[in-house]
């Protein structure tokens, strides 16, 4: 679960910590105090694009930290992939934001931004407001379904996706070697042409770097000669380096052995003119051999040219060129026997086709097992939540033909009331409707990933009265299991509150700050009381407040 969320210097919060607990834990305050800037927090470490502008002003960074405790196995396991080890089953993870970057840890060691989010994805999850609104698309109704299918589900999609990649490669290649007789016969000659020109050519491999580096040389050969010449001169000429190095020797030889330190010198400088004497008469050979004569330069010439239009033409180097002859030897075959390609290539095409429609009964007959599936948990789910005679369903229609998404069209199909026929969600849903359809299916959703913190923000949009205590009750059952943390204007999502935190907005008329502080007994009551009577808080609405919480309690119980 989320232990404690640390913000500092975050637009108006200085700096403040929360620490959660257990159940069900609800944040409350006015319009404006800073709600939305929390969560806001919170969606950095869960990868949200890191702006400068929410660093507090004045300050030199932002800094965002959630502290998790799990012995969940499974995301252990997952977080171990990642290289991730807990210290005692806890998890620290961090984004700190400056001028011209952000920052990423997690137990103190940077990681890249995708990995925390990766691993606060684990951890927890996000409902809004926003959500909702997703169900009014029909591509998102499939990512839902397919998402609740799980694993198994996923995989079978992705082989689809293969398969009809595959279906459209083998009908463009089909499509595309079209042609007639002459335009056949032109091609083919084009295709024997070049490939005589490859073969002709023989490029052998390096053979290009080879030539550039000889070429380089013979072009340079008068240089060449005359400063290797000169370099030979001072060195074994008359009264050059190596001369000048013996004549040396002799003076030292003829003290030396007075000193034993005169005859390591003595050795060393040895040592200097037997390689000395090497190298000069290497570089003697070196100048020997040399020719620079202008027919060699002119071959070198004529075939790096060859070489080079034949990379021009073909590829980059003789590795591309080799592959450019496979390639045309393997047209040149297809060409002379047209017929026959063309009648294998529409037999490959016709079994892609079969293995796409296979495959994509397969996930088919998946999709209907996780509707049938998905349609009675939610349906009892929104039973809880005040539709008490709602009709929900999955329509799988099928398409004329498979694609990357399968062999059918997914919408959701709901019925309010009994004789209603059932209709698209976008056809009869209110905002407050969507909410809790989308709470019913998020909370059918989160039981199958069995996330350990669940965070909703401000869902009783558009909801009061009965249908309150029931969006409320859902939550509090499903913080049964799990750890749920509510933002929530609600005083029947307040009351069921294990532990409950009041965030207020305060300025000195200079700079604003944004405080957290959690709330109990009579504190509590108190803020039930604003909630409930708005300005003027009365006995009555005190005595009204102390009465919801006595409610709660016995359904908490």
């Amino acid at each position: 679960m989320l232990v404690n969320l640390h913000v500092k210097n975050m637009a108006v919060i200085q700096d403040e910590e929360i620490h959660f607990g257990a159940g069900m834990n609800v944040l409350t305050g006015e319009t404006g105090a800073g709600k939305s800037l929390l969560l806001g927090s919170v969606n950095l470490v869960l990868g949200a694009r890191a702006d400068k502008s929410v660093i507090r002003q004045g300050a030199e960074y932002a800094l965002v930290e959630m502290t998790f405790k799990t012995d969940r196995k499974d995301i252990l396991d997952k977080l171990k992939e990642e290289d991730l080890y807990p210290d005692d089953g806890t998890f620290t993870l961090a984004r700190k934001i400056t001028e011209g970057r952000s920052n990423a840890r997690i137990n103190g060691e940077t990681v890249s931004a995708s990995t925390l989010s990766y691993a606060a994805g684990l951890l927890l999850d996000i409902y809004g407001q926003q959500d909702s609104q997703i169900l009014l698309k029909r591509k998102k109704h499939l990512e839902l379904l397919d998402d609740y299918g799980g694993k198994a589900q996923k995989e079978r999609k992705e082989i689809v996706r293969q398969e009809r990649a595959r279906y459209r490669e083998l009908s463009r290649e089909l499509e595309e070697s079209g042609m007639d007789e002459d335009a056949r016969k032109r091609r083919l000659k084009l295709i024997r042409y070049e490939i005589e020109e490859i073969e002709t050519a023989g490029i052998k491999k390096g053979e290009d770097d080879e030539l550039e580096e000889l070429y380089q040389k013979l072009l340079h050969g008068r240089g060449i000669i005359e400063n290797a010449g000169k370099a030979l001169e001072l060195l074994s000429g008359d009264g050059g380096a190596f001369d000048q190095l013996d004549q040396g020797l002799g003076y030292l030889s003829s003290v030396a052995g007075y000193d034993a330190g005169l005859e390591q010198i003595q050795s060393a400088l040895l040592d200097c003119e037997s390689l000395l004497s090497d190298r000069g008469r290497d570089l003697e050979r070196y100048i020997e051999n040399l020719d620079f004569s202008e027919e060699l330069f002119a071959e070198t010439e004529e075939r790096l040219n060859l070489i080079n239009r034949l990379k021009d033409k073909y590829g980059s180097g003789p590795g591309d060129i080799a592959a450019a002859l496979t390639d045309r030897e393997a047209e040149e075959e297809k060409l002379c026997n047209y017929a026959e390609y063309r009648e294998k290539l529409s037999a490959e095409k016709e079994e892609s086709r079969k293995s796409l429609c296979k495959e994509a009964e397969k996930l088919t007959a998946l999709r209907k097992a996780s509707a049938a599936e998905l349609e009675e948990k939610t349906t009892e789910n929104l039973k809880d939540l005040n539709f008490p005679s709602v009709s929900f369903k999955i329509s799988l229609a099928p398409k004329v033909e498979p694609d990357s998404d399968g062999a059918e069209d997914i919408e959701f199909l709901i019925s309010m009331n009994p004789g209603e026929p059932l209709k698209p969600l976008s056809q009869i849903a209110s905002g407050g409707e969507l909410s809790r359809i989308m709470l019913a299916i998020r909370t059918v959703m989160s039981d199958k990933d069995a996330i350990p913190t669940l965070i909703f923000d401000e869902i009783d949009a558009g909801i009061s009265g009965r249908t309150a205590q029931r969006v409320a009750e859902k939550l509090r059952l499903i913080a049964a299991s799990r750890q749920v943390i509510c933002i929530t204007h609600l005083a029947q999502i307040a009351a069921m509150a294990d532990h409950h935190f009041v965030i207020d907005k305060s300025t000195d008329g200079i700079t604003t700050n944004t405080t957290v502080r959690e709330v109990s007994g009579e504190e509590s009551v108190e803020e039930l009381s604003r909630i409930l009577g708005g300005s003027k808080i009365t006995e009555a609405v005190r005595m009204n407040a102390r009465e919801m919480k006595k409610l709660a309690k016995t359904i908490i119980n």
